[in-house]
């Protein structure tokens, strides 16, 4: 195939983007819908969690939390007194309003755009660093992050760690500074939730930093068993107790957090805005979207975390 020229190029990214370079805007729903899509299906973790969409200022995450010793006797023509309620705090999420500026060179596009696949790679372009910041942010945004090189990124939403400290309904597992992950912290995590949601292990994972789940299963792999090896020279999905355990890229090292996956939530609002901008004398186009993203979870008696 012929190296693309210039204006091939931009008669690529103008067929991925449905509009002019020179204009952009509100994206349809077709289209806002497909971003958010690639956006999920290169993340592990956004696979796994809740994704609610088209929010318009707000949405309650109302669940029924299990309980325990429900059942009464019931009593002819009496009414139950006794009553399972919805969770105790009203959770919800609140999209905030985000933009992500970046550049693409005519020459990646050249290297990474084919004819018959340009809108795809495009897109895909662009929810990786999507994706990227999303998934950090979820986990590590807190509205109080002090001032430094990051905090203009941090303090944008409060993500489930900062909600999990800041909320007395969770369960903390006090790590100190331990790293004995196998013997003490993620049996101390999964002691800390209560009882009544480890019963069903097949909708529980622990999410952890990358490091400690090398750290894992490395601890694993000093078993000098056929199991112990292949943690170590192969890639299975790690397990405690019947529970995977999940490195998840940029949640700093010591953190955890035990929890049903669907028991997180991400947010997006009902519009997305794509602006494109063709700088030819840079050789590049400039790419801006804005949209709306929240996170939280429904229960917080589900939320078991150390720090």
């Amino acid at each position: 195939m012929e190296p693309l020229t210039n204006d091939q190029i931009i008669a690529l990214v103008q067929k991925a983007q449905g509009v002019s370079l020179a204009s952009g805007g509100l994206l349809p729903d077709e289209a806002r819908n497909a971003f958010i899509d690639a956006t999920i299906e290169q993340s592990d973790f956004l696979k796994m969690a809740s994704i609610e969409r088209d929010i318009r200022t707000s949405r309650y995450l109302d669940s029924l939390g299990a309980q325990t010793r429900m059942l009464r006797k019931h009593v002819e023509q009496t009414a139950s007194t006794h009553i399972a309620g919805l969770s105790p705090i009203r959770r919800q999420l609140t999209p905030v309003f985000v933009d992500l500026a970046y550049d693409i060179s005519f020459e990646w596009l050249r290297q990474n755009i084919e004819k018959e696949g340009a809108e795809t790679s495009v897109n895909q372009a662009f929810a990786k660093q999507f994706r990227n910041d999303l998934v950090d942010l979820v986990w590590n945004g807190d509205k109080a992050a002090a001032a430094g090189d990051d905090h203009d990124f941090l303090d944008i939403i409060d993500g489930y760690l900062a909600r999990a400290k800041a909320d007395p309904n969770t369960h903390l597992f006090t790590r100190g500074d331990g790293s004995d992950w196998k013997g003490t912290i993620l049996t101390g995590l999964f002691r800390s939730l209560p009882e009544k949601h480890r019963q069903d292990l097949s909708g529980l994972v622990f999410f952890v930093s990358g490091d400690a789940e090398l750290e894992f299963r490395e601890q694993m792999g000093e078993r000098v068993t056929a199991m112990g090896d292949q943690y170590l020279t192969e890639r299975p999905t790690a397990f405690f107790g019947g529970v995977p355990v999940k490195g998840i890229p940029g949640i700093p090292y010591g953190a955890g957090l035990l929890t049903n996956p669907k028991n997180l939530f991400i947010g997006f609002g009902w519009e997305m805005q794509s602006y494109r901008k063709l700088k030819p004398r840079e050789g590049n186009v400039e790419f801006t979207i804005y949209a709306h993203i929240d996170a939280n979870y429904a229960l917080s008696d589900q939320i078991a975390y150390c720090e």
